[in-house]
């Protein structure tokens, strides 16, 4: 009787579990989908960053000069003074290893863009093999 309760139960949702998986999306988050979950917390959702302690990325001076460093700034940090639009800094900023390559280019575009930044994002291959070769900053 509890078997035929169980298989009676399970097959209702097995469905629910193969509707469910149809209606997500194939493609993973957006560039401002990634910004908001990894970035915004620090740099806020418009990219004016937070008093002090965090840079903005909004007409951002450092974030244009250093494009090339973008990759891996966002996987694994950085740490040490820095001025952005004249402005000291120097809070650590911590990285986001779980993030793919892909992810990181999304990221990047999204930033480059947005905020009255208008930036050229290196095409996507290019920074996902950069994303691969960046190593850890001390």
């Amino acid at each position: 009787m509890l078997v035929r309760i169980l298989v009676t139960a399970a097959i209702p949702l097995a469905g629910l579990i193969i509707v469910w998986s149809t209606m997500m999306p194939e493609s993973p988050a957006s560039g401002d989908e990634l910004y908001e979950t990894n970035c915004a917390n620090c740099h806020g959702l418009q990219g004016e960053g937070l008093r002090s302690l965090y840079p903005p990325l909004a007409n951002s001076d450092y974030l244009r000069d250093h494009q090339a460093d973008l990759p891996c700034m966002i996987l694994y940090g950085m740490k040490g003074p820095i001025v952005v639009n004249g402005k000291f800094y120097n809070q650590a900023m911590p990285g986001v290893r779980t993030l793919t390559g892909i992810q990181v280019w999304k990221i990047m575009d999204y930033i480059n863009s947005s905020w009255g930044n208008n930036f050229e994002t290196a095409p996507k291959d290019q920074v996902k093999a950069v994303a691969k070769r960046c190593k850890p900053r001390e």
